[in-house]
């Protein structure tokens, strides 16, 4: 099964085109199938590559498995995991959801709740202090 697809080449690379066309004896449209054809070909990693990936993964599997300083490795990730939201959400849930909804959008969050937002945090102003 074959669909159309509409491109936009410009003038110069369509009198390109076809004097590639022209010269293979081809339509315009098999010039473009077999460039399309070879980006994709190029994109799709070969067997070499697959044998070093799965080699890097299968060297790196097990890694950590004899480390006794940690302890249980699934407890250490859970201690860690907390350890870290605990460091980075100084914030309520409500107060976490105002300030993420400014970082998308590019804002800087002005307030005087400084319970809250405490005015160190990145890309929160405090209106009236120097």
């Amino acid at each position: 099964m074959s669909s159309r697809a509409i491109i936009s080449l410009g003038d110069e690379r369509i009198a390109h085109l076809d004097r590639i066309a022209k010269s293979r004896g081809v339509s315009r449209s098999a010039v473009i199938r077999q460039a399309v054809d070879r980006v994709i070909e190029e994109s799709v990693p070969d067997a070499d590559d697959r044998v070093l990936c799965e080699g890097a993964i299968g060297a790196a599997f097990g890694t950590w498995k004899d480390r006794t300083d940690i302890g249980d490795a699934v407890e250490w990730q859970r201690r860690e995991r907390a350890a870290l939201r605990r460091e980075r959400s100084r914030l309520r849930l409500p107060h976490a959801v105002i300030h993420a909804s400014a970082q998308v959008h590019g804002r800087i969050l002005i307030t005087r709740n400084t319970r809250d937002f405490p005015a160190d945090m990145p890309d929160i102003r405090v209106p009236y202090s120097l």
